[in-house]
């Protein structure tokens, strides 16, 4: 009988204790191990193996940084093998096998970065590879296909490309696509569609903020004109959602940072023309 009023004793503090623990709090920002160098402009890559790697970017001094480092799954940082070049505000991109493309960039001084270097994870080292055919700064794209696209960006201070260029990974090459966009373009936002497309949207022409957009076809390696946004957009967010929308949200219109978000959908009617829309809340969403 005592042993099992102790029992019972015992069994009451431990549900009174799971029921007072207080669980971690969902949707919040824990602050983890920091990095060893301090680093703007930079870019980070998911690994295969579930670390990712943040690699270059600008330090205090404003110059270029050749360092890079891992991020664990201890959530501390450790030390990577260092580019062969360093770079800021270059493009990184996470191949299909697993391997890393860095293409690009400045040198933090507002001079274009030609070269490209790719990460292989089970040499642990970085290795050159083909020439970009334009120097520039700008984001890439993975595209089903393997190959990774890299459109518009500057490659000089005001100096804004309207150009394309295609890596091949077996190759190891880079090619220029067959036409251009329709517009120079930089600070834009680029989205893989579900279709392989890729959507160009906004940016600046290096003059005024952008609502033209482009879809590139890797099919046929065309550029061809997208429906326009609803307003002017800079330094834009896109995001490809799970029903084949394209989320775009705020930039800066050339005057005003912007707090309002547009859907494109690329089945039904997309973006609908701006001057049809020219009193909108601060939040649009156009779906079908």
């Amino acid at each position: 009988m005592l042993r099992s009023l102790l029992y019972l004793h015992t069994l009451g503090i431990l549900l009174a204790g799971v029921a007072n623990a207080q669980p971690p709090a969902p949707y919040t920002w824990t602050g983890v191990g920091p990095m060893a160098t301090a680093r703007a402009d930079t870019c980070a890559v998911l690994l295969q193996d579930g670390r990712a790697l943040v690699i270059g970017g600008s330090g205090a001094d404003g110059n270029a940084l050749a360092s890079a480092e891992f991020f664990n799954s201890d959530k501390n940082y450790s030390p990577a093998p260092s580019l062969n070049t360093a770079r800021a505000q270059q493009s990184c991109s996470a191949l299909s096998d697993g391997r890393v493309l860095v293409a690009g960039g400045t040198d933090g001084q507002g001079n274009a970065i030609a070269s490209a270097e790719i990460f292989d994870p089970a040499a642990n080292a970085w290795t050159a590879t083909g020439n970009l055919n334009q120097p520039r700064w700008e984001q890439a794209v993975v595209l089903n296909d393997g190959r990774v696209l890299l459109a518009g960006g500057c490659n000089a201070p005001g100096s804004v490309l309207p150009s394309l260029e295609l890596f091949d990974p077996v190759a190891g090459q880079f090619t220029m696509a067959a036409n251009t966009l329709s517009s120079p373009r930089k600070s834009f936002a680029a989205a893989l569609l579900q279709n392989g497309q890729v959507l160009l949207a906004g940016g600046s022409d290096g003059s005024e903020s952008l609502f033209t957009t482009d879809v590139f076809d890797p099919a046929s390696g065309m550029v061809s004109p997208g429906p326009n946004l609803l307003m002017p957009r800079a330094a834009l967010t896109a995001n490809a959602l799970l029903d084949g929308t394209v989320l775009v949200v705020g930039g800066n219109d050339g005057v005003h940072d912007l707090a309002s978000a547009e859907l494109y959908d690329p089945v039904g009617n997309p973006f609908p023309s701006p001057s049809a829309n020219s009193q909108l809340p601060a939040a649009a969403i156009w779906r079908l």
